[in-house]
């Protein structure tokens, strides 16, 4: 069972991956499904389009790129005007020596500091989508994970009721026997009480069933899901590739992606404390005109701070810790995602052995033993004890195929998502 649908992108996505682009679906008209069944593309389809955790993305990202604009800007340029020598005493009351300056001041960037600025903003929006991208992820396995559930309640619920209707047979096969003279009531007794137990066994499995089906509908908001069955066969458990095939494409999980780009935002952050650790040189410009003489002049005035470099030493260490960090993060991450997609792959390895063995070997001759135990009961060469016991055996069985088939394919979506592949 594929467990995430195909997305393409959409014209004028931002270039992320299938995953995260899936996000533009919610710019389109949903899907209608039909009135009774639900496939896993369409539930996919509504829950990446209605999940509130992923609509906060084009939030954030307005907001980094209003941030990104205010970034790229330049020093702003400041216009004053100073005034002195006026309303003073003697010499100095009144206007008469006052002296006024008109004067544009602004500050001269050195160390590039504006385009370290900017490469911060564009590493900040790197990782939001790269947050994104897990998030999507995260999502598109919670689907996959509450559609299996929904399934495998759904074809448990087909088991109870074939085992329902075998009982109800064996109430009447049972009954023939007595009135025959080859059974005892206590057998018809026990019949029945088994009848009972297999409906209630199926009342159960049809709660489950809607259960399921509810928790899946509430991935996209809904109470009461409007479809009565998911499309699916649980028992094509497919196959699985080499763990070393695997491997290769571990290193493009999200998670793994998103550490990547924060060990990126962390680089272009030391690159800009390097920046800010160069002193920048305020100017100012202007014409004074001088009252008592009625003459202008020019006047400029430039500074520069002091140990500026100094002071900005302990930034830059803290800067360069937060990169290594973040890159050994990145490889412990890394690391970690292998050791578990080995054990994810033998888990489901063993699994798909099970599923292989019950499907080919077991079932099928459970199935025999039955049929032969159903005649020789009709026959008399069997008491209902022997014929019952092999009805429980086939019916362990069956549900340990489904219990198998269900691991397998909750394995899957965990390997899938370990390697971020739909």
């Amino acid at each position: 069972m594929a467990w995430i649908t195909p997305f393409q992108k959409w014209h004028g996505c931002v270039p992320l991956t299938n995953l995260a682009c899936a996000l533009a679906l919610q710019l389109i008209s949903l899907p209608v499904w039909s009135d009774t069944s639900l496939t896993l593309a369409e539930a996919m389809e509504h829950a990446l389009a209605k999940n509130p955790e992923l609509q906060v993305f084009p939030l954030r990202e307005k907001a980094l790129q209003g941030k990104a604009q205010t970034d790229a800007l330049r020093p702003a340029l400041e216009a004053g005007i100073e005034v002195e020598n006026f309303a003073g005493s003697g010499d100095y009351s009144g206007t008469e020596a006052m002296d006024t300056t008109l004067s544009l001041s602004s500050v001269l960037e050195l160390g590039q500091k504006r385009d370290a600025r900017m490469a911060v903003a564009d590493a900040r929006l790197d990782r939001l989508r790269a947050e994104q991208e897990v998030a999507a992820l995260d999502a598109s396995g919670e689907v996959a994970r509450r559609f299996l559930d929904a399934l495998a309640a759904q074809e448990r619920l087909a088991l109870a009721r074939e085992a329902e209707k075998l009982a109800g047979e064996t109430v009447q096969a049972v009954k023939r026997r007595a009135e025959a003279g080859g059974g005892s009531q206590a057998d018809v007794l026990r019949a029945k009480a088994s009848l009972e137990q297999a409906r209630l066994a199926s009342a159960h499995a049809t709660s489950t069933a809607r259960a399921n089906r509810i928790l899946l509908a509430s991935l996209w908001g809904e109470a009461e899901p409007d479809f009565l069955t998911v499309s699916g066969d649980l028992l094509a458990v497919g196959s699985q590739e080499p763990v070393a095939a695997l491997y290769e494409r571990v290193s493009r999980n999200p998670s793994v992606l998103r550490l990547a780009s924060e060990t990126r935002l962390k680089d272009v952050e030391v690159r800009m404390a390097q920046a800010n650790a160069r002193r920048d040189i305020n100017w100012s410009a202007g014409v004074r005109q001088l009252n008592e003489t009625d003459d202008t002049a020019l006047v400029a005035s430039m500074s520069v701070p002091l140990f500026s470099g100094q002071r900005n030493a302990g930034a830059l260490q803290a800067a360069q810790a937060e990169k290594d960090e973040a890159a050994f993060v990145q490889d412990a991450t890394l690391q970690q995602l292998k050791a578990r997609l080995q054990a994810l792959h033998g888990q489901r390895q063993q699994s798909l052995d099970e599923v292989h063995a019950l499907k080919k070997s077991v079932i099928p001759l459970l199935e025999q033993a039955l049929q032969s135990s159903r005649t020789a009961f009709a026959n008399g060469q069997l008491g209902y004890q022997e014929w019952l016991v092999s009805r429980q055996e086939l019916l362990s069985a069956r549900i340990a195929l489904l219990d198998a088939a269900d691991e397998a394919h909750r394995l899957r979506i965990d390997i899938e998502q370990l390697t971020a592949e739909p």
